[in-house]
Formats: structure tokens, sequence, C-alpha cells
């Protein structure tokens, strides 16, 4: 998909707030936390965004999510197995869920302990 560079700086995709139904999500699969990895393309500006989501089911309000930039050169190496440690390496991504009860930035390795 193209950008759109009308909306580059701008999108909506980079708020706190964003609406799920505004990317296509391409599923990666689970690594070994039993996580679901996909890789979600804002329609608005074409920007790619790792997306990690854990729930622990034996854990009340355990589910969290992240969710990073990718840039463009490593969109098509981002796997599920390595999900987890690649969002660790990115300078901020956004993560909220039942766990935070908030959406906000946060930096290194996401958490999966309930």
């Amino acid at each position: 998909m193209e950008s759109n560079t009308q909306n580059l700086e701008n999108c909506a995709c980079l708020e706190l707030a964003f609406v799920r139904w505004e990317f296509d999500e391409r599923y990666l699969g689970t690594d070994r936390y039993y996580a679901d990895i996909s890789v979600r393309t804002c329609k608005l500006c074409g920007r790619h965004w790792l997306n990690y989501h854990y729930e622990n089911e034996a854990f009340t309000a355990s589910g969290r999510w992240y969710r990073g930039l990718i840039p463009p050169d490593q969109v098509d190496s981002v796997s599920a197995e390595g999900a987890r440690e690649f969002l660790g390496k990115l300078d901020w991504y956004l993560c909220g869920g039942s766990f935070y009860g908030k959406v906000f930035k946060a930096s290194g390795v996401p958490s999966v302990w309930p």
C-alpha cells in the first residue's frame, strides 16, 4: 500500500486512541507465550504497526496489547517469534488493555507476566 502523503504527519494512527477498523491486518501467528501477533497497516497513511496481544485466561484483567511502528524496510522481516524483542528495541510503542486500564507510550521489552 502506498502512503498518503497528506496524512503522514497528523495521521490518527499516531494517536493514543485509534480505531481498529482503520487498519488492514495480516496475522503472523503466536509466540512461545501464546500471544497473537499481527502486522496492521493504516488505511489512511500506509504506516505498518506490529501488534502484540497477550492475555492469560487464568488471571482476571491480564489482557494487554502493544503496538509499535515498523520501519518500512523491516516489514517483511518481522516474525511472530521475534515480535516481543522487536518491540523492545523500538524507541517507543503504544500499550493498553485491561491489565493497564489506559493507553500510553512505553519502551523496553513488553511484559507478559500476569
